[in-house]
Parts: C-alpha cells; structure tokens; sequence
C-alpha cells in the first residue's frame, strides 16, 4: 500500500533542491523558494494551489538559524512559511516535518532511499488515508449451545492520492 512518499503516479523533480535547505546560502535558498510554486504549477497545469510542504524532520530542524548573519530578523523557516503563505494566499499553509523524507530512514523503503521533500495539496478531494484498525475479536457466542463463533475485524490503510498531478516530489540524494 502506497504512502505519501511512495506514489507510482507523481512527478520528481531532481533538479531544484540539491542539497540541504537548511546548509543552503541564502541566494540559494531563495532561488529555491522562487522555484517551487512555478515547478508545481506547471505540473498540475495551473488547476489546483498547495498547502502543505513535507520535508525531512532533520532538514526542518536545522531551518532555525538565522536567514541572515548580518540581519538577523527571521530564521530560514519563517521566511520559507512566509513565502509560501504570501505566494499561495493561504495563511493556513503549512510547512511539516516527517522523519521518513530522510534518506537516513527511508534507505529500507524500495525504490526511496533518498531525502524526498513533498509539495501537495492536502484537501479530502485530492488524498485521503483511512484510520487503521487493530486486529479485534468479538465476543464469542453460540447458536446452537454447543459450538462457539465469533468474528474479527481489521483494517491497515494506505494513501489514496485521487489526482496525482497535485502532488510533486524534490528528490535529492
């Protein structure tokens, strides 16, 4: 079962980020940010705008040093939020960590290993994931007063992307 990392029908752009968001300088950083809503509105053909930027938990963390030395007013993560807010008209945009965009934990998933960062439209018309259900036996009962029966339930779940073209990957090795 495809998860969000792992979607056979999304697009990967392996050109833009090239490195670290938080090891970048900040005209690279910028150039970065520049290129990201063009690279995912070309992709999905202008019909749909993100709210959500996945990247890797490590890469996350490292975004609070300062944008600037010498200006020290907002870290490398505010102005990537605020960017993506200002460009997108959303002020829910969210920029969120996931351990498993690292290559240092994604090395065991086929066809991964590498630092994936997700640009995606969360909304339940375009992903949804169903809440998995633990293994659960009812109660056992008989019908006839000699032999017992019962029934069990479950449920293990992956992501269902409905449209593909509103979900882009920037891989990075």
């Amino acid at each position: 079962y495809p998860g969000i990392l792992t979607q056979a029908g999304v697009t990967s752009n392996a050109t833009l980020i090239n490195k670290a968001l938080s090891a970048m300088s900040a005209a690279e950083f910028n150039a970065v940010i520049a290129g990201l809503l063009p690279a995912y509105m070309d992709e999905c053909s202008y019909t749909a705008t993100p709210n959500t930027f996945m990247i890797p938990a490590d890469d996350f963390y490292g975004l609070s040093s300062q944008m600037s030395a010498e200006y020290p007013l907002k870290t490398k993560l505010e102005v990537l939020q605020d960017a993506l807010k200002t460009a997108t008209g959303n002020g829910n945009f969210k920029v969120i960590p996931n351990a498993y965009c690292s290559q240092k934990y994604n090395s065991h998933i086929a066809g991964l290993n590498k630092n994936r960062y997700v640009l995606y439209k969360k909304a339940p018309d375009h992903l949804i994931m169903n809440i998995p259900l633990d293994f659960t036996v009812t109660l056992p009962g008989t019908i006839n007063g000699f032999d017992y029966t019962s029934a069990a339930y479950s449920r293990f779940t992956g992501v269902k992307l409905f449209r593909e073209k509103t979900m882009l990957y920037f891989d990075r090795v």
